[in-house]
Formats: structure tokens, C-alpha cells, sequence
């Protein structure tokens, strides 16, 4: 049987019980046993494509494109789950890594990209989706940009890729091998040259680098929220003694007034009853006045004196300058707990950075990496194709094949 298509195809791959090419259209014509199916999304030529099939049997594809976008789609249902962002240049390869957690896009951007995947890859947002496709009668192919799950107000969830891997050239071509236990992917680079990756090193150390960020910012917030508590603590235990000794001083001023007041007055009495025994001496008999003078009597002390600051009550006035005291004193420490929160916060935002930072390699550093391979000079002409059988590349450039060690982490042998 034979299938037209309204466009050309570039590329493809079985996916699952489908058969899913990638169309000059910017659209992935599927075809099965229900009748050919096209599914909207891509605005440029789909330039490849990779397949997997998950844990719980479901089939998934990724194509990336001109566009610089690569979408992962539910084959069964023809819905784009995934739209995998940050290459700025025409997409050249593609490929899933360890199952579908992670996918790697190669781009004339000069950078190999990859991206992480959750485990549950159905979302609320679109679970209930359409598929994106439509089917014409006796097996045409119908349908625009409408019809897609994106355009008709569902859209796939946006991801930001987590490492960056920079490549000694621009890629031309590129290959891998999913089947295998230990992939590669091979890159045909300009001028010859070709670079190799081992795929699940290559998300197995970006996973550790994520990991290991997450888990130090994670703890720097735990040790940030703990200051914070134990300062909001000590500041609210700062206040509270200094309200009691400021009652205390207040206390005591109100005492000691109290004791002087207590003072003067035995004083007045006492100099009153010296005045009335020197008024009787006066009046008494010339015998009375040879006589002794009785010693003088004084009030004795309060011998219940309540201890300090218990049982005493502030005067109005002192007791209104407690309460602004306590006022202000709330004021202060409320301002300088608000500017340690502000700190806190302001120091949490910038571990924000870290804790979702790329791994990021610059092209010089490509060759330096345990799970990289550069090759100069692979081929003397451009790399138009390459095939991979275990870790030897084979390339094929200028009419002649050559056999490349794509053994990671060696410089040379």
C-alpha cells in the first residue's frame, strides 16, 4: 500500500505500533493500521526524530526541529506533552536517554542540550487533551495549525533544559544507538571533525549536579529558617526583660519617693515633739528642770516592708510610661525582626539560582570530560553520515568510510 503525503519527508523512526515521519511541513505524519494521522505543532521542517517506550508501555516520540524546539508526544493519543526549550538554532539530532527520563538535542546553535523529564508524564493540563491530528475520509490527511492540542487552548508544559554542553564546531549530522545498554551519540562536526557522548554518564552526572545544588540550598534554607526562629526567639526574650527592668526602675523610683515622703514626714513629727517637750521645759518647776531630759522617742521602722516591686502600684503617670516603653519597644524589635526577615528572604532568592543552575561546559572544555570524545580530523572531507557498532563510529565522508574509537573519556591512545 502506498501513502501520499503533502509534503516531504526527512526523516523517521517505528514508534510503538506507528510508523512517525518528520515533514518539510513542520508536521509528524503518523502512519498505522487506523489510517494516516498528521500532528500540528512545529512552525519549520522536522528535521528528526526518536522514539521510547516508558515503564508502563507507553510509546513516546520526541521531534526536534528548524523551529529550535523539540516536542515529546503520546503516540497512542497524538498529543504533545512536552515542549523542550532552549536551543536557538536549527535542531540536527535527537534522542531519548534511560528510558524517557531524559532527552538530548544536538543544534547548529553549537551546543548539545538535555533536558529531564518527570516520571508521571500525563498532566493535569493535558490529560483531557485532543490529539493533535486530524483524519480525512479514505485515508487523507486534513487539518491546519487549529488542530493542534497547543493551539486549541490545552498546550504542552514548557521545560528549560538543564545542561548545556558546548561543541568544539557546528554539527552537521548526528547519530546514537537506544538500544544499547551504554549509548553514544555521535556528532559529525564541520570540517571533518566529530565528537562522541556517552549518553547515561552524561545524565547521570547532570543528575548528581542537580541533586547535589538542590540538596546545599536545601539546607542552607533549613539553617536560614532556624536562625530566623531562634533570632525572633531571643529578640522577644530581649523584650520581655527589658519591660521588667524598666518596671523595676519605675518601681523603685516610685519606692524610693514613697520612702522619702515616709521620711519627711517622721522628721516633721519628730522636730513637732521637740518643739512641745522645749515649750514644757520652759513651764516646769526650777526642780523639773534639773531633772533629765527623757531621750527622744522615734517612730520605729515598718518592719513589714513589702520586698521590691511586689504589692507596689504605679501612680497613673508611671504606669503610662511603662506602656509607651512597652510600645516602643514592641516598635524597635518588630522593626529589627521585619529587617532580618528581609535578609532572610533576600538571602533565600539568591539560592534560587543555584538551586536550579545548568550544568554548563564551554566547547574547550569538551574533551576534558569523563563521558566526551572529541575526534579532529575524523574524516578529511565533511561528515555526511555515521553509524554506530558498539564504540566504533563509522564514518562516511568524501565517497569513503572510516572506522572511528568512540571510547569516552580518552584523549589518546
Amino acid at each position: 500500500k502506498t501513502t501520499l503525503t503533502t509534503t516531504g519527508i526527512r526523516c523517521g523512526v517505528v514508534s510503538g505500533e506507528a510508523f512517525c515521519c518528520g515533514g518539510s511541513d513542520g508536521n509528524i505524519h503518523v502512519l498505522r493500521e487506523g489510517g494516516p494521522e498528521r500532528w500540528v505543532g512545529h512552525s519549520d521542517i522536522v528535521s528528526c526524530v526518536a522514539s521510547c517506550t516508558t515503564e508502563s508501555g507507553e510509546p513516546l516520540l520526541a521531534s526536534g526541529s528548524y523551529d529550535g524546539r523539540i516536542r515529546i508526544w503520546n503516540v497512542n493519543s497524538g498529543i504533545s506533552l512536552f515542549v523542550l526549550e532552549g536551543h536557538t538554532s536549527q535542531i540536527k539530532g535527537v534522542q531519548f536517554i534511560n528510558g524517557h527520563l531524559g532527552v538530548m538535542g544536538v543544534g547548529r546553535d553549537d551546543a548539545m542540550r538535555l533536558w529531564q523529564l518527570p516520571e508521571e508524564l500525563e498532566t493535569e493540563e493535558n490529560a483531557n487533551a485532543p490529539p493533535a491530528h486530524d483524519e480525512g475520509e479514505d485515508g487523507e490527511v486534513e487539518g491546519d495549525e487549529d488542530s493542534s492540542a497547543h493551539t486549541r487552548g490545552y498546550g504542552p508544559k514548557k521545560i528549560e533544559c538543564s545542561a548545556v554542553l558546548g561543541l568544539p564546531s557546528s554539527p552537521l549530522c548526528a547519530v546514537s544507538q537506544p538500544e544499547s545498554e551504554s549509548p553514544l551519540i555521535a556528532v559529525g562536526l564541520s570540517g571533518g571533525d566529530m565528537a562522541i557522548v556517552k549518553a547515561n554518564k552524561f545524565l547521570s552526572t547532570v543528575s548528581n549536579y542537580t541533586k547535589i545544588n538542590g540538596s546545599e540550598a536545601k539546607k542552607e534554607r533549613k539553617r536560614l529558617e532556624a536562625l530566623l526562629k531562634a533570632e525572633e526567639k531571643k529578640e522577644s526574650q530581649l523584650r520581655k526583660k527589658a519591660i521588667r527592668n524598666k518596671k523595676k526602675e519605675l518601681t523603685k523610683d516610685q519606692q524610693t519617693e514613697e520612702t522619702d515622703k515616709k521620711n519627711a514626714g517622721r522628721a516633721e513629727r519628730n522636730a513637732a515633739k521637740q518643739l512641745k517637750r522645749a515649750a514644757e521645759k520652759e513651764e516646769a518647776d526650777d526642780e523639773e528642770e534639773e531633772e533629765q531630759e527623757a531621750p527622744e522617742e522615734e517612730e520605729p521602722e515598718d518592719e513589714d516592708e513589702e520586698e521590691e516591686g511586689e504589692g507596689v502600684t504605679l501612680t497613673d503617670e508611671r504606669q503610662a510610661a511603662l506602656e509607651e516603653f512597652k510600645e516602643q519597644t514592641k516598635k524597635d524589635s518588630d522593626e529589627r525582626i521585619k529587617s532580618l526577615r528581609t535578609s532572610v528572604a533576600e538571602r533565600k532568592q539568591l539560592l534560587e539560582p543555584i538551586a536550579t543552575k545548568k550544568f554548563e561546559r564551554e566547547a574547550k572544555q569538551f574533551e576534558d570530560l569523563s563521558f566526551t570524545r572529541y575526534h579532529p580530523k575524523a574524516a578529511s572531507e565533511t561528515i555526511q553520515c555515521i553509524a554506530l557498532n558498539g564504540a566504533t563510529a563509522i564514518v562516511a565522508a568524501g565517497g569513503r568510510l572510516a572506522l572511528v574509537d568512540g571510547t569516552p573519556g580518552v584523549r589518546s591512545l
